[in-house]
């Protein structure tokens, strides 16, 4: 886990623990597939890292909101949900439902992987390989 719940809470971060667990897990994926895992086994991380993994969290956060395009009232109460097809002569009408899980499918994936090449842009990991090259080393 590149960021724990208590450090995201002191960034400031909102989301519940459940939720938190469920987006750091897929921004996680996002950065071991754009640094080709070369994270992997690293003990210790850059500061850039946890920043990275703080805004990709919100990026994805954000991203799901508008999807299911949810309202959160002053009671916590979360209403709302987009409609995905509407017929009129039969008054058909079915909301979208989206889940954490697929939250890829829907991510602008490059957006996301900007992100990480952004942050990450110029560290290594402690064999020395550049985190965001796009080559292989050998080994790999």
């Amino acid at each position: 886990m590149f960021l724990t719940y208590e450090v995201y809470q002191n960034m400031g971060g909102t989301l519940a623990e459940a939720t938190f667990n469920e987006y750091e897990f897929i921004a996680e994926c996002v950065v071991y597939w754009v640094t080709f895992n070369r994270l992997k086994d690293e003990i210790e991380y850059p500061e850039a890292l946890t920043r990275l993994m703080y805004v990709l969290i919100n990026m994805i956060q954000a991203r799901m909101d508008a999807l299911n395009n949810n309202f959160v009232s002053e009671t916590g109460e979360v209403t709302g949900g987009a409609i995905t097809r509407q017929a009129n002569d039969g008054v058909s009408i079915e909301f979208n439902s989206l889940s954490a899980s697929s939250i890829m499918e829907y991510t602008n994936d490059k957006k996301l992987g900007d992100m990480v090449r952004m942050y990450l842009n110029g560290l290594k990991n402690s064999l020395g390989q550049s985190l965001t090259y796009r080559g292989l080393y050998p080994g790999e």
